[in-house]
């Protein structure tokens, strides 16, 4: 399974320019952020300062294809679509399971960071050539996140309880080329 590296953090940072952190920063530290979904090919890294951080996260879609019925059992992935479906929208499937997990992602980081004012949020998916290419990308604040029930936050409510929630280029190209 490829798990989001320290180098491949050190990308995200400088590829977004993600202006996160304050002027005069202490400096950050970067750590694994273990999930319950670590085994079906999802992993995270934070890097926080006293008041800031950025997050990222990644779904690598070959351990993701091998993991299908786990997801499945999970509830990651709907019981009645088959392995085959999954492969042929891998991009698609692995961005749904992405929108589920985040919630319990934005909560364990805040819950777990009490000083965090503010942090910013990176998916990528490392395709099935084992590209990693940034998916989507959101902003929170922890007024915003104390003012949702992220218990009931679900995939369609993601953009509009963030700030400046964008989808990455590749997501819209790889969406519109599963759906032809």
């Amino acid at each position: 399974m490829r798990r989001l590296t320290a180098s491949s953090f050190a990308i995200l940072i400088a590829a977004f320019s993600i202006a996160a952190f304050s002027a005069d920063p202490p400096q950050p530290r970067g750590a694994a952020l273990s999930t319950p979904f670590d085994s079906d090919g999802y992993s995270a890294m934070t890097r926080l300062t006293q008041t800031d951080c950025l997050v990222g996260s990644d779904i690598d879609l070959k351990t993701m294809l091998e993991q299908v019925s786990d997801l499945q059992k999970r509830g990651l992935i709907r019981a009645d679509v088959d392995e085959a479906h999954v492969k042929a929208h891998a991009w698609t499937t692995a961005t749904a399971v992405a929108f589920k997990i985040e919630p319990m992602l934005v909560s364990i980081v805040y819950d777990s960071n009490p000083g965090i004012d503010h942090c910013t949020f990176v998916q990528t998916i490392t395709g099935l050539d084992g590209k990693q290419l940034p998916a989507y990308g959101f902003g929170l604040t922890r007024a915003l996140y104390k003012k949702t029930d992220w218990s009931k936050v679900g995939p369609a409510d993601l953009p509009s309880v963030t700030d400046r929630f964008q989808a990455f280029k590749a997501t819209a190209d790889h969406l519109n080329q599963e759906g032809k």
